[in-house]
């Protein structure tokens, strides 16, 4: 990608942080009224704080932030020839990064926010992590993308190793480690119950279903992974590792203060690992380009069970609606209006579990279009209007369900999902044709390593 195409990202992202960091709050934008010179006082007296592990959540968000940034500008500033000038430029990178840091902490002076030494330190730290990313992993990076663009197996073993990563990093959100005694202790105190709870509990049977196949669906491709590296493996030995895979996985998140990691996941995940496996092996026996005229007709008879499942998952199955006066008649926050407000206001996790969750139920329109319509000049446009317009519905059908509100960013969500549904379908598609393609080829080396 050009230096300059970079440095735009780089730009368009450290405005959407200087928004979420000042209008997102919780009164909504409202600047306070002192001058340059009083603000620069403030800035000056601006302290370290000794937060609880409450705020731990908080300050990882925080750092996490920043990450992006460091890493587009360092690509952005990186000689693309002479090595000599890569020192300086990953320097200038970070430099660049902080001094925006100290300056968005500098105008949050104004706003109804807390600046402290302890979230500058964060969001310096993130920055520099997206610089070292960006120093030390762009080749191997670089490597990925071209197995991506290659296919086949290469391109399917980089699509699940990032599956897998982005998999186990989505439970060990939002990454509030234990790191006290008190913080073990309490921890370890809370364990027992968490251990023997049952995600979903107390919510309907309709989410408590999508949940449980949610939860399998996870590690899926874990097992393709697997299977993809080291193919063939008796079953009598997959089993136990999946169980293995599955409770090393849950280990970290014992550690993790806002996580709840139930026992009963590991079987579980250990399954939707098993089916993985055996979706490979399945595939590696199919003749693809024979199916995809099935596909149409697939995907026209999964419209009414996929809206089902849409409609059951927001909790818009079933009756207790009301009128739209009486909708009208209930005051809503305004400030609920604002892109991003409601994520600023729920936990970290809440957030990534609710912009994960929608993003994936709306995927599949586009996915959808692509199976009944193919490939065509506007595909990605129809499914966003599509993607928006579902979700407007939804949003609009828990607004006349008494208890719910709707979520003006679930419009943007669904749109956009929607439309990178066209992407990746047919990616993933061509990446199954090319497999099944290779199946009489050698066997491939073993390992990662080759890859990345």
């Amino acid at each position: 990608m050009a230096r300059a195409v970079w440095l735009g990202w780089a730009a368009l992202y450290a405005l959407a942080v200087l928004y979420v960091s000042t209008v997102v709050s919780i009164i909504g934008f409202h600047p306070a009224g002192f001058d340059l010179a009083e603000g620069w006082r403030r800035f000056q007296t601006v302290r370290y704080i000794d937060h609880g592990s409450d705020q731990r959540a908080d300050w990882t968000a925080n750092l996490l932030m920043i990450v992006p940034l460091g890493f587009m500008l360092t690509a952005g500033l990186w000689p693309r020839q002479s090595r000599g000038w890569r020192v300086p430029a990953a320097l200038a990178a970070l430099g660049l990064a902080i001094a925006y840091v100290l300056a968005v902490k500098f105008v949050q002076l104004w706003f109804p926010r807390t600046v402290t030494i302890n979230y500058i330190l964060a969001q310096s730290i993130g920055a520099t992590l997206g610089v070292l990313a960006y120093s030390l992993g762009h080749a191997r990076l670089g490597r990925a993308v071209g197995h991506l663009h290659l296919g086949g197996r290469s391109g399917l073993v980089v699509t699940l190793a990032a599956a897998t990563i982005a998999a186990v990093i989505f439970t060990l959100v939002p990454f509030d480690i234990v790191v006290s005694p008190e913080d073990f202790a309490s921890r370890m105190a809370r364990l027992p119950q968490v251990l023997f709870g049952v995600p979903g509990a107390g919510r309907s049977a309709g989410v408590r279903v999508v949940l449980l196949l949610g939860t399998i669906g996870l590690t899926v491709p874990m097992g393709m992974l697997l299977e993809a590296l080291r193919p063939g493996r008796p079953m009598a030995l997959i089993v136990p590792t999946a169980l293995l895979t599955m409770t090393a996985l849950l280990v970290p998140s014992l550690f993790i203060i806002s996580t709840n990691p139930a026992l009963v996941t590991i079987p579980l995940h250990a399954i939707g690992f098993v089916v993985g496996v055996c979706f490979m092996r399945w595939l590696g026996r199919q003749d693809i380009a024979r199916l995809r005229p099935w596909l149409a007709r697939g995907g026209w008879i999964a419209i009414p069970p996929y809206l089902l499942v849409v409609a059951t998952t927001n909790g818009l199955a079933g009756g207790g609606w009301r009128t739209l006066s009486a909708a009208l008649a209930e005051r809503m926050d305004p400030n609920r209006l604002l892109p991003l407000w409601t994520y600023y206001n729920i936990s970290k996790a809440q957030a990534v579990l609710s912009l994960t969750t929608h993003a994936a139920m709306y995927a599949p329109i586009g996915m959808l279009l692509w199976a009944i319509a193919g490939n065509g000049r506007g595909r990605a446009a129809q499914a966003f209007i599509l993607g928006l317009v579902l979700a407007a519905g939804v949003e609009m059908a828990r607004w006349l369900r008494p208890g719910m509100v709707p979520e003006v960013n679930n419009l943007a969500v669904g749109a956009l999902a929607a439309a990178l549904g066209t992407r990746l379908a047919p990616f993933l598609w061509k990446l199954l044709e090319d497999i099944v393609a290779e199946r009489r080829a050698p066997a491939p080396p073993r390992g990662l390593g080759r890859y990345l």
